[in-house]
C-alpha cells in the first residue's frame, strides 16, 4: 500500500491473470419458487436475461441460437398438464453448458436446474 497525502491506496498486480467473460445478470431467485407457475415465471426472466446477453454479444453464433432454442423448448413444458422433469433438466443443462463461460447466466441456469429437481416429480 502506498500512502499519498494521508490516503492509503492499494496496488494490485494483475500480471498473468485472466478473467472469463463477465455478465451481470439480474438476480433470478429460483429458490423461492413454490409452484410450477413460479418456476416458469423465473424461467421467463432467465430467457429475457439470455436475450440481453445475446444482444450484448456476450454469447454469439450457434451457442446463442442453441441456448435460446433450448430455453424456448423448456418454456413449452409450462403448457403441458404435467411438465416433464427429465425433459426440463435436459434442456436447461444443455443450455447451461452452452453459456458456461458467462458466470451470471450459468449460475442462474444452475439454480433453475436445482429447482426443477426439487419441484417436479
Amino acid at each position: 500500500m502506498k500512502a499519498e497525502k494521508g490516503i492509503l491506496m492499494a496496488t494490485f498486480n494483475m500480471q498473468g491473470q485472466t478473467v472469463s467473460t463477465q455478465y451481470n445478470a439480474e438476480t433470478i431467485n429460483f429458490n423461492q419458487a413454490e409452484s410450477s407457475d413460479d418456476f416458469f415465471r423465473g424461467l421467463k426472466q432467465l430467457q429475457a436475461e439470455l436475450e440481453k446477453a445475446v444482444e450484448a454479444k456476450v454469447i454469439t453464433g450457434e451457442n446463442a441460437l442453441d441456448a435460446q432454442n433450448l430455453v424456448s423448448k423448456a418454456m413449452l413444458q409450462g403448457d403441458e398438464q404435467v411438465p416433464s422433469k427429465n425433459t426440463l433438466i435436459e434442456y436447461l443443462t444443455s443450455a447451461k453448458n452452452l453459456v458456461s463461460n458467462v458466470e451470471g447466466l450459468a449460475t442462474a441456469f444452475a439454480g433453475a436446474i436445482a429447482t426443477v429437481s426439487a419441484l417436479f416429480s
